[in-house]
């Protein structure tokens, strides 16, 4: 069975790791930005911060579905 490739010629387990990559990265840097708002007293970063590693995680379990999806199409 082949897999469907957009124009582009990714699959959607290309893009699972591309979301996946992107979901860490942002869990990191809200990390940081949480880390810099406690640091400053800026509960606003703080918040921010947090919000941005849901959004981050949130990515990533994408991510992971996505190319759990593409292997079990192939």
């Amino acid at each position: 069975m082949t897999t469907d490739r957009d124009q582009d010629g990714k699959d959607m387990g290309d893009y699972g790791r591309e979301h996946e990559g992107q979901g860490m990265a942002d869990k990191v840097a809200g990390k940081v930005q949480e880390g810099m708002g406690k640091l400053t007293g800026d509960r606003s970063e703080e918040a921010k911060g947090k919000l941005r590693q849901g959004k981050g995680s949130l990515e990533s379990t994408v991510g992971s579905a996505e190319q759990k999806l593409d292997d079990a199409a192939k």
